[in-house]
C-alpha cells in the first residue's frame, strides 16, 4: 500500500470520568479536553452557555508524518496496549474510544489494516474515524 501524510489522535468520550484522569492514566498529553459538567466555552474561552454532557479528551499521537497507516496504527496501539483494561472499562461504562486519523492526499492512495490488529483493537473497544483531505486544486 502507499504511504500517507497522517495525523493520528486517540479520542475518548465518557459520561462521568474527569478528562485528566483519562489522560493521566493513559499517559499521553491532552490536546483538547473538557469534563462532563464543565461550562461550555469557545476555543478562545468565551462562554457559550450550558455545560458539556460528556467528558472529552483528544491526545495526539502522530503529527504530519508520512507513513503506512496500518504500520502506524500498530505502533500507536503498542504504546497504549498496556492500558487495554482501562480503555475497555471506559467503553464498558458508557464511553467511546477511537483512533481519529486525518489523511492528507496528493494522489490516489490506499491503506490496509491487518485482521489480527483489528481483532486486538476490537477486543479493547477502540474504533476508527478516518477523514480524507484531498489536495486543493
Amino acid at each position: 500500500m502507499s504511504k500517507l501524510l497522517l495525523n493520528i489522535s486517540l479520542r475518548v468520550w465518557h459520561p462521568t470520568l474527569p478528562h485528566d484522569s483519562i489522560s493521566d492514566r493513559i499517559g499521553l498529553p491532552e490536546r483538547f479536553a473538557h469534563t462532563a459538567g464543565d461550562a461550555r466555552t469557545s476555543p478562545s474561552g468565551s462562554p457559550l452557555g450550558g455545560v458539556y454532557e460528556d467528558t472529552y479528551v483528544s491526545m495526539q499521537m502522530v503529527r504530519k508524518k508520512t507513513v503506512e497507516l496500518g504500520d502506524e496504527i500498530e505502533s500507536c496501539y503498542s504504546i497504549i496496549e498496556v492500558h487495554a483494561d482501562f480503555i475497555k472499562s471506559i467503553v464498558d461504562t458508557g464511553g467511546k474510544v477511537e483512533f481519529y486519523v486525518s489523511a492528507f492526499l496528493k494522489d490516489l492512495g490506499g491503506f490496509e489494516l491487518d485482521s489480527l490488529l483489528l481483532k486486538r483493537l476490537a477486543g479493547t473497544g477502540i474504533g476508527f474515524a478516518i477523514e480524507l483531505y484531498p489536495e486543493a486544486a
